[in-house]
């Protein structure tokens, strides 16, 4: 049980963390939004295409990671109360 809260709160400091670094990321992260909408027009080529969809998918990991993170965390740290209580 001790282990779980211990977990618990080493998830929610890791959740911090990557909440804040996705963050930082936010300039990038939508530069490869904008790149993709370059498609329309047509002057996207290959490089820049894999560039943004890598950037799109490595971000919703970290996006994925850091919901998960949060969700066991605060899950984890909560108290049980007692029935005869």
């Amino acid at each position: 049980m001790i282990i779980k809260r211990i977990l618990g709160f080493l998830f929610l400091a890791l959740a911090i963390m990557l909440s804040l670094a996705m963050l930082a990321q936010l300039p990038l992260i939508f530069k490869a939004i904008t790149g993709l909408l370059r498609i329309f027009t047509g002057r996207l080529d290959a490089e820049q295409f894999g560039y943004s969809i890598g950037i799109l998918i490595c971000s919703g990991l970290f996006i994925g990671a850091a919901i998960a993170l949060w969700i066991y965390g605060l899950k984890w740290v909560k108290r049980k109360r007692d029935i005869a209580e």
